[in-house]
């Protein structure tokens, strides 16, 4: 248990990885341990944690006063639909 914990507890953004990249990678690393054991407004606040600046902004453009003082559920939803939007419109030229 602790060390799924740790896993999900030491996401990490990749250099250079885009939001539309990190959010569907935090979440299938999330199923993939399904017993974790962490309430959701933690998971949201280590997915938080995890982005570099640039990141941070995007996610916190979501929505008025920042994307972790939503509950899991809204910003799951928001994040899913940036993740649309940033891949419909992400070229690596960019």
């Amino acid at each position: 248990m602790m060390t799924l914990k740790d896993t999900i507890q030491g996401f990490k953004l990749l250099e250079g990885e885009a939001i539309h990249a990190t959010w569907p990678r935090f979440q299938k690393l999330v199923l993939q341990y399904p017993t974790h054991g962490l309430p959701n407004n933690v998971l949201l606040q280590h997915f938080y944690m995890s982005l570099d600046s640039v990141n941070k902004g995007v996610s916190d453009q979501l929505v008025f006063g920042g994307i972790v003082k939503q509950p899991y559920e809204i910003a799951s939803q928001l994040l899913d639909g940036r993740t649309k939007i940033n891949k419909a419109w992400y070229t690596r030229e960019d």
